[in-house]
């Protein structure tokens, strides 16, 4: 046991491993950027909320859904609509529409949240 536990330690075995982080040959597929599809969370979370409240609860979360749906479209466009041309102006509009996301997420959030307790 120890024979295999020192052969997993040792040294050469690690110093290849590092050179090799080093060098990019297995950091390719750590690095690929994961896309979540920020479609399919909306609707489901748009499936819990009919799911879980009713009438006039429902309707505001939903409200609240289709405006965060918007900005999450203009913030992330469809492959065919990207402008590759970014100029100021749009990085200081997607600054804004961050906070326009983040401020309608912790908007959706305190509601759920509110809606949750006077149930």
């Amino acid at each position: 046991m120890t024979d295999k536990i020192d052969e997993l330690f040792s040294p050469e075995r690690l110093h290849g491993n590092w050179n090799k982080t080093a060098n990019g040959n297995d950091q390719e597929a750590d690095s690929a950027p994961q896309i979540v599809d920020y479609l399919q969370i909306l609707q489901g979370v748009s499936v819990l909320v009919e799911q879980r409240f009713l009438h006039d609860d429902a309707m505001v979360l939903r409200l609240l859904l289709g405006d965060l749906k918007i900005l999450l479209e203009q913030k992330y466009p469809a492959a065919e609509t990207v402008n590759t041309h970014i100029d100021e102006k749009s990085a200081a509009e997607t600054g804004a529409v961050d906070v326009q996301i983040d401020q309608l997420i912790n908007q959706v959030e305190d509601l759920i949240d509110a809606f949750e307790i006077k149930k």
